[in-house]
């Protein structure tokens, strides 16, 4: 099975990385109280509300990158061979996600 075999010209694929956003979800992950609001805490200090971090999704959709695959972290293109490493991961993804649709 090869990733390449599923591939498509017309879908494309954007990986975002929006950084740390302040949401439940990062004290959620935590028993310990101490811990919730120290996370909380931090958060505060650099995390961007939500409306702010989806701002360059919505810049995705309206303004869709032309590459079949682009990754960002926050507003900065990062470099596909240096996000994606091992091309094994991707065939491994492929597999783990077929696994779980069946």
């Amino acid at each position: 099975m090869s990733v390449r075999e599923y591939s498509t010209d017309n879908v494309k694929y954007k990986l975002f990385n929006p950084g740390g956003v302040q949401t439940k979800g990062a004290t959620e992950a935590f028993d310990n109280k101490l811990l919730k609001i120290l996370v909380k805490f931090i958060y505060k200090i650099i995390g961007l509300p939500v409306q702010k971090a989806v701002e360059p999704i919505l810049h995705f959709i309206k303004s869709p990158p032309k590459d079949s695959l682009t990754a960002y972290k926050q507003n900065k293109k990062l470099d596909i061979a240096q996000v994606i490493l091992n091309n094994n991961q991707s065939e491994r993804l492929l597999r783990l996600t077929l696994e779980l649709i069946k």
